[in-house]
């Protein structure tokens, strides 16, 4: 699923930037952390997009969170691994 940002972007055919994308996803995921902050993929999502926006620290806080919700969050372990230098293959950045 796109995020709202990416779907204007392909239907008017406008180049959006990365960090464009990432600050708009940052904020869709706090957004949806507003709601429920127990959603282990929004805290991943958002960790990604802070990790996107090079903000290594909140990235690292939101991957431990998804994580301490769901264990097995395959984006949050990649990232966290990604962060504390271990690679993580999973949407290398």
């Amino acid at each position: 699923m796109l995020l709202p940002v990416a779907r204007l972007a392909l239907i008017v055919e406008a180049p959006v930037s990365e960090r464009a994308l990432a600050d708009a996803a940052q904020e869709d995921f706090t957004a949806a952390l507003n709601v429920d902050n127990r959603n282990a993929d929004a805290w991943a999502g958002r960790g990604f997009a802070f990790e996107k926006l090079g903000k290594k620290a909140e990235a690292s806080e939101a991957y431990q969170r998804a994580l301490a919700l769901d264990g097995n969050n395959a984006i949050a372990r990649a990232g966290s691994s990604r962060i504390s230098g271990g690679g993580g293959g999973f949407f290398r950045s």
